[in-house]
């Protein structure tokens, strides 16, 4: 079976799928759940789910949620099949120690049914991931509304064909290049120094907003043409036109002031331009593959409600820190858990999975830590309506703590 044919089999299918969840939605009403109840109209400003993307899409399309979003920002894994970690520091005043350690963030080797990556029926899984997020999203989008797509070169092209499918190929509107700079080459190529982002609107009366860029004029000598304004900077001569669909944006850097250590972290400048031109202040926007939070951190911070998810603790748990830190009123929920382990401070620091991957002197060191001076592990803490406190560790594993345990 030819590629192009098999993507139009996992399209279609996707498409019956999400067909499927409207009748039932239709049928049931408003379905109780984990997730946007109550009401869109009646919820928080923002959102934050830890949970499987999918199932929180579909989730909020149970709960009324169809059409309510004006910008929906996907940037899912790549199929670039590698693993990505996240470097944890930690620091601990007390013992005057401090300690960088790496864990994993997410996979992006999709494998078949004998766990082999790179096969086939692993890029299948892939793109049927793709389609049915894809679906989802558009039912998600208000009638003026855009997804932006952010991809690189590993599946970009078969992504464009899923979405001329899925939304129409009169809806889409740019294909933006993301130009940045960053370590690493060879000399079997190009350095490949860019990502993709594809915008697609859900109908035909969309809004966005298009910002103005410099253009420099020839020999950045003034023109003076006839109604032609001009400025002139310590480069030279300029006139100021619509953007392009080349943004030169650095990444976000290992000694930048933003990085949180989270892998493949998106710098807030990014995100802050696609909110401004995709969404006004009050608009609902989404991010379902949310990773340490930047666009909801973007959103919020430029007055934008928001709704984000990630099935990851570690990047569930920095993107709340990051609604927390900017003091913005948010209602967390988890998809994968009724409630939170009983515990105290010294027990919720994930040595069961993390300790076998360490190097034996950051092994010891954590445990001295965890020991000692446990509260070096705290990422943050809130307080729940009953009394209790919740945790959240360096490492996102988060447990309650009783007031009896405080006394």
């Amino acid at each position: 079976m030819g590629k192009l044919t098999a993507l139009d089999n996992i399209i279609q299918a996707a498409k019956a799928s999400a067909a499927e969840l409207s009748e039932v939605t239709a049928s049931a009403g408003h379905a109780p759940a984990h997730v946007g109840d109550p009401a869109p109209g009646e919820a928080p400003d923002h959102i934050l789910v830890r949970g499987d993307n999918n199932a929180v899409m579909r989730q909020l399309l149970a709960c009324g949620y169809g059409g309510a979003f004006q910008c929906i920002y996907l940037d899912p894994p790549f199929l670039s099949g590698a693993d990505y970690q996240a470097t944890v520091r930690i620091r601990s005043e007390k013992l005057g120690e401090e300690l960088s350690v790496k864990v994993p963030a997410y996979q992006d080797t999709w494998t078949d049914g004998k766990g082999r990556g790179g096969s086939e029926e692993g890029r299948e899984a892939y793109y049927k991931m793709l389609a049915e997020n894809l679906v989802l999203a558009r039912q998600l989008l208000a009638d003026t509304g855009l997804l932006w797509l952010h991809l690189d070169w590993h599946t970009v092209h078969y992504a464009r064909v899923m979405l001329d499918e899925i939304f129409g190929e009169e809806r889409f509107l740019n294909e933006i290049i993301w130009q940045y700079k960053s370590g690493g080459s060879t000399k079997k190529h190009f350095a490949r120094k860019h990502d993709t982002i594809l915008v697609y609107a859900k109908a035909a009366d969309y809004r966005i907003h298009i910002d103005k860029e410099k253009s420099y004029n020839r020999g950045l000598k003034p023109y003076r043409f006839k109604g032609v304004e001009e400025f002139e900077d310590e480069t030279g001569w300029y006139t100021l036109v619509n953007a392009k669909d080349v943004w030169q944006i650095d990444m976000v850097g290992r000694t930048s002031a933003e990085r949180n250590g989270y892998a493949t972290q998106k710098p807030l400048a990014l995100m802050e331009r696609i909110v401004k031109a995709s969404s006004e202040e009050g608009d609902l926007i989404g991010d379902f593959c949310c990773g340490s939070g930047g666009f909801l951190e973007a959103g919020a911070k430029l007055g934008r409600r928001t709704a984000g998810c990630d099935r990851s603790m570690l990047a569930a748990a920095l993107a709340e820190k990051r609604l927390l830190d900017g003091g913005y009123p948010y209602q967390r929920y988890d998809m994968d858990a009724e409630s939170l382990p009983e515990g105290s401070d010294g027990d919720f620091t994930g040595q069961d999975s993390l300790l076998g991957g360490l190097k034996p002197a950051d092994r010891t060191m954590l445990q001295r830590i965890a020991s000692e001076d446990p509260q070096a592990l705290v990422l943050f803490e809130t307080a729940l309506p009953d009394g209790r406190r919740r945790k959240v560790d360096v490492f996102g594993r988060e447990t309650v703590i009783s007031c009896t345990e405080d006394a």
